[in-house]
């Protein structure tokens, strides 16, 4: 007897990728109605959890446009994932709802024992000749990472709930009777490995997810070109996951993630003989094991394709803008973020280091992320980069806080965050502002060798940073999210008193907000630097900027007053004249203040090599602008010059500070209308910026945004070398 079931498990993201196996929801939907018409025997769809979040369309929906999708898959049964928890349990029960097929979990369950409302522990699927019944389960480990998770629901063993599920749904005088017993599991491979040795007797095959890794365990024959047991060993960083116990016959499936991949499972059943228990069951003879994958050569199926439009619709048209470009590529792919350090997580670091560095008066010494802080899994670049790919990466939506804590805390933060490698948990490290060396050989709880911190009284624009041993007793101000903060995935040591929360929850930023503020940001500061560099001395620019506009704020001031005598018309609304009088003492302040130093002002200009933020930046020092006073309405209509006031003051105020750390202060709708060539009704007060320099603050003669992004608006990210293995001597 032939029974064929296919499997997949982690998808977020409905739109296709821009790499092979490229994916999306409308192309997955069409390879799986295939995989049905092609398959022999009873066919079956089965999902192994996470679709709800995280995704740029998820941070959007809370989840609400994934059921239409999934109830175009035929789905027959669903295992729940813990990011289907992320928008808190109510909203998992409405959207389960939503569905057309049962969503299983049978080893969470409150004080009384009853399971989550709307969820099932398991379910029996009746083919022509045979009942497969399924059972879902989870791992202890991913619920302490869950912000939402109901706290009146506990985790139950998943190996002696499996045994008690599978023997009530073999019972040959129940309502069950299964011939044999699936298990939908969400969890780590070597979780899967372990729970599968230990429940050979009770579960016939493990379908799992959680990894967003592909694998096919040994007991299982690999069909097709697609994939071979060196890429299953590739997959899992080099790993044996069935080293231990090479014999020991599991079966076990894990079909990749997003959209792009699907397995095909083959097996032969056996008839049907007697069991342990009194009862029938039938034996799997022999299985197959077939990797699929989403190409673009596959047709997209119209009925997701157009449930997908309309999601595409409602999302993309507030965030397709690019904000900014990329020389190299970012690495975002989850099994590096959650094993090394990589340019996108040094980059990240150092944005959060720089989040607060003007609103703190102590400073911050370092920034603490984790891996599975990075969403996209893929990498992205070199090209433009846009709100969406922001959010992509950046999908949830805890703030980035401030805390103090002690050398201690910082260390065995550390030890937590690599204690579980080799398993790609999201606990992995990202970090700024600190160096770390450790021994992945070593226990856990004793891998870390030494810890260096940056010596911030050192610091300086011209001087390079010097770094010392981190102190077990001296206190630190570290940046970190909230997540990590409230003492989840393992980081119990950042839990800190209410005194000892510098920003919190209510007043940091997202990770989204953070990144277009930096854009924002570097493209006022790259424009102001390159267009003075030939005079050496910005801060002159600055002051004269300063003076042009407090004499023309403060006569129109003087024109309010005397129309408030009745002798002439009011020209502008108090608001607007009080925002003009402080742009421009703010810019006189500031230019004052760095005029005023000792340091000779060029000194002051970015120096890639010893400013830690620069090094992301790709800068042409010798850039040939086009445009001169000879075509200023040219440079007028690109759109360059038509900046809000308010932008250009914080842009002056920062580049007479810390160019380009600044990250703004401007709302997220400023940062909206003040991207390349859009201009507000409301903001129709700009600077004429022509009397700051001969040349026009517009880099090229043509409109192409990529042009600007690449001038004013571009990063390339490298590896630092702050995440240091340690070498053992042989």
């Amino acid at each position: 007897m032939q029974l064929t079931l296919i499997h997949f498990n982690d998808v977020y993201h409905v739109l296709p990728g821009n790499q092979e196996p490229i994916g999306g929801a409308a192309r997955f939907a069409a390879l799986v109605k295939q995989s049905l018409a092609e398959a022999q025997g009873d066919a079956i769809v089965l999902f192994s959890g996470d679709a709800f979040n995280p995704s740029i369309e998820s941070s959007i929906t809370r989840g609400r446009h994934m059921p239409p999708v999934l109830n175009t898959l035929r789905i027959s049964a669903s295992c729940v994932g813990n990011h289907d928890f992320d928008f808190g349990i109510f909203n998992l029960q409405r959207l389960t709802a939503s569905t057309n097929f049962p969503w299983l979990l049978a080893n969470i369950v409150d004080e009384n024992g009853k399971l989550i409302e709307g969820l099932e522990e398991c379910v029996v699927l009746q083919g022509k000749n045979v009942r497969i019944g399924v059972v879902g389960l989870v791992e202890k480990d991913w619920i302490a990472t869950i912000p939402s998770f109901p706290p009146n629901y506990t985790y139950t063993d998943a190996v002696e709930t499996a045994k008690r599920v599978s023997r009530k749904l073999r019972d040959p005088n129940g309502e069950y009777r299964a011939d044999i017993v699936v298990a939908l599991t969400h969890m780590r491979v070597q979780n899967d490995v372990t729970f599968a040795q230990q429940c050979k007797d009770d579960i016939d095959l493990v379908l799992g997810g959680h990894d967003h890794t592909y694998y096919i365990s040994k007991a299982i024959e690999i069909k097709g070109d697609a994939w071979d047991r060196q890429k299953n060993i590739q997959e899992q960083n080099g790993l044996d996951p069935e080293a231990n116990d090479p014999q020991s016959g599991i079966r076990i499936v894990k079909s990749g993630t997003d959209f792009r991949t699907l397995s095909v499972i083959e097996c032969t059943l056996s008839e049907p003989v007697d069991d342990d228990h009194g009862g029938k069951r039938r034996i799997i003879k022999s299985i197959t094991a077939t990797r699929k994958d989403a190409t673009s050569n596959i047709p997209e199926d119209e009925e997701a394709g157009k449930i997908v439009e309309t999601i595409s619709e409602k999302v993309t048209s507030k965030t397709k803008r690019s904000i900014g470009y990329t020389h190299t590529p970012w690495e975002g792919r989850s099994q590096r973020m959650r094993t090394e350090e990589t340019n996108l997580g040094d980059f990240a670091a150092d944005l959060m280091l720089h989040s607060y560095t003007s609103t703190l008066e102590e400073g911050v010494d370092f920034a603490l992320c984790c891996g599975g802080t990075f969403r996209s899994d893929s990498v992205l670049g070199p090209g433009e980069i846009t709100i969406a790919d922001i959010m992509n990466i950046f999908p949830f939506e805890d703030p980035i806080v401030v805390i103090r804590l002690s050398g201690k805390q910082t260390y065995d933060a550390l030890e937590n965050a690599v204690s579980m490698y080799p398993k790609q948990e999201g606990r992995f490290p990202q970090v700024g502002g600190l160096r770390f060396t450790w021994d992945p050989e070593a226990e856990p709880g004793k891998r870390i060798r030494s810890v260096l911190v940056r010596d911030r009284e050192s610091i300086t624009n011209v001087n390079p940073v010097r770094w010392i041993p981190l102190d077990m007793e001296r206190m630190y101000v570290c940046v970190t999210r909230q997540y990590m903060a409230e003492g989840y995935d393992g980081f119990t040591s950042l839990k800190t008193t209410p005194e000892n929360v510098m920003v919190d929850e209510e007043s940091g930023m997202l990770f989204s907000t953070l990144f277009r503020r930096f854009f924002l940001g570097l493209k006022y500061v790259n424009a102001i630097r390159d267009h003075f560099q030939d005079e050496c001395d910005i801060h002159r620019a600055v002051g004269r900027a300063a003076k042009h506009w407090l004499e023309k704020a403060r006569a129109a001031k003087d024109k309010r007053k005397a129309a408030q005598d009745g002798e002439e018309d009011v020209l502008q609304g108090d608001e607007d004249i009080a925002d003009d009088i402080e742009i421009a003492e703010s810019m006189t302040s500031a230019s004052e203040a760095e005029s005023s130093s000792d340091v000779d002002s060029t000194k002051n200009l970015p120096n890639a090599k010893h400013h830690p933020l620069l090094r992301h930046r790709h800068h042409h020092p010798h850039q040939h602008h086009p445009l001169s006073p000879d075509n200023e309405d040219a440079a007028k209509q690109q759109g360059n010059a038509a900046v809000s006031s308010r932008g250009i003051k914080d842009a002056m105020h920062s580049s007479a500070r810390n160019p380009p750390c600044y990250l703004g202060k401007s709302s997220e709708s400023d940062e909206d209308d003040e991207m390349f060539g859009e201009e507000r009704d409301d903001c129709k007060r700009h600077i004429d910026l022509t009397f700051l320099s001969s040349k026009s603050l517009t880099p090229s003669s043509s409109p192409n945004p990529v042009d600007w992004l690449k001038t004013w608006a571009s990063v390339s990210p490298t590896v630092d070398g702050r995440i240091s293995v340690y070498r053992r001597s042989n």
